[in-house]
């Protein structure tokens, strides 16, 4: 029976709060139906202290994503990126 995990948008910040480390979507790697193998690269964000890369914490099929990519809007520390269904 297949699960469904939840993939968080997770980045480390030593420098400030994390409910104030917004960051951006500039690239999106990965597409819904896609099989993805674990810390396959899903997409590349920019937050105040750079760019970081968003990856897959475990193998399955990436079954949708929530967020796009755009370099005008914000998303908040802790929004899900996508779900992955786990075989």
């Amino acid at each position: 029976m297949s699960q469904i995990g939840k993939v968080p948008v997770v980045f480390q910040t030593n420098f400030e709060p994390k409910e104030e480390s917004p960051f951006k979507v500039l690239k999106i790697f990965a597409n819904v139906g896609q099989r993805i193998i674990e810390n396959d690269r899903l997409a590349e964000i920019n937050t105040d202290k750079g760019l970081q890369d968003i990856e897959a914490p475990q193998s399955g099929i990436l079954k949708e994503i929530f967020l796009i990519a755009d370099p005008i809007n914000e998303y908040l520390y802790g929004t899900i990126f996508c779900t992955i269904e786990i075989y």
